[in-house]
């Protein structure tokens, strides 16, 4: 097993306020073009449809899949692919805008919408996974994901606006590690509707840009997808790409032993919608502003653990309440027969 893929798609059907709608119907597109294209010689797709019973898009389970990716030897190149929904919370003196990326697992809620927040996959938890790659791996990974922009938290990326490298003050990582993200880290991503079914923009624009170039006869570099997916007439979402090594318009995404042949990088055209929409978390700090249709409580997350805490003083309170009371009429009893 030299080349190996792994597609995610979390809908949260467990939930009733952060269901999505189209991240299952993307993974299994991005399944399909993966196994037509030939370009990796194992596909393996995990979504939580039917509740996910081996817990394959929990957080352990996510982890525990790319660990064992990195302490394979025969592996040479990795795809990975998240449709899920992405966040931020406070972070470390690591950002600038001192929030944290996260991925946002299967069990990040419960099936009372719950949230564990230690159920979490923070984007240093992404780049500590990324750095156990060896220098010989080549590592692919698409984000389609709310606040996704600089997810692994790599050294170098791409400004689509100037096309100009910048370079992040972050750890390095041996293995050559490109990442494209649906949006930046302050933007959300999109889904859209076509005869009912719901597909993310971002992935339904990078399949329709693979199928029309054929991807198994060429090398396609970041820069190809990052132009084939910004479509700012459609969607305020701009791609970026992040790498661990220096980025630019040369740099590859998949790449082919094949010579590599002259493509189209013009923004493939979304089907006319019945609907576009954004389904967004929030971000997970106090002063949270929602640009979705979901209209969620911005400070639900600290609503659920003052509630929780609250319910555990009265419970406690009411406990000893009744220890003293049945104190009481013991010794009221012993005085009597006394």
């Amino acid at each position: 097993m030299a080349s190996v893929a792994l597609v995610f798609g979390i809908n949260y059907q467990h939930t009733s306020k952060y269901k999505l709608h189209g991240c299952i119907n993307d993974a299994r597109a991005v399944e399909r073009w993966l196994q037509k294209s030939n370009l990796y010689e194992e596909v393996h797709l995990y979504t939580d449809e039917d509740d996910d019973i081996e817990g394959h898009t929990t957080k352990r389970g996510i982890i525990k899949l790319l660990t064992d990716l990195t302490i394979d030897s025969n592996i040479t190149r990795v795809f990975l692919y998240f449709a899920c929904h992405g966040s931020q919370v406070k972070g470390g003196a690591d950002e600038i805008d001192g929030l944290d990326e996260v991925l946002i697992p299967r069990n990040y809620w419960d099936r009372q919408d719950i949230c564990i927040p230690s159920n979490l996959i923070t984007d240093n938890e992404l780049r500590v996974i990324l750095g156990k790659f060896k220098s010989s791996v080549k590592v692919s990974i698409l984000f389609d994901c709310c606040h996704s922009g600089s997810m692994c938290d790599l050294k170098y990326s791409m400004d689509i606006e100037t096309m100009q490298q910048i370079e992040n003050d972050c750890t390095p990582c041996a293995a050559d590690i490109t990442v494209i993200s649906s949006c930046r880290d302050n933007q959300v991503a999109t889904e859209t509707t076509t005869d009912g079914y719901a597909s993310g923009v971002f992935t339904t624009m990078f399949l329709a840009f693979m199928s029309d170039n054929k991807i198994d006869t060429m090398v396609v570099t970041a820069n190809d997808i990052i132009a084939a997916t910004f479509d700012d007439q459609r969607t305020t979402q701009i791609p970026t790409a992040t790498s661990s090594r220096v980025v630019d318009q040369s740099t590859s995404f998949f790449y082919h032993t094949r010579r590599r042949a002259q493509i189209q990088t013009k923004p493939a055209k979304v089907a006319e919608t019945e609907h576009i929409f954004t389904t967004q978390v929030p971000r997970l700090t106090p002063d949270t502003k929602l640009h979705s249709t979901q209209q969620l409580d911005p400070s639900t997350f600290e609503v659920y653990a003052s509630t929780i805490t609250l319910l555990c003083i009265l419970l406690l309170t009411c406990g000893l309440a009744y220890l003293f009371y049945i104190l009481m009429c013991r010794w009221d009893i012993r005085r009597t027969l006394s």
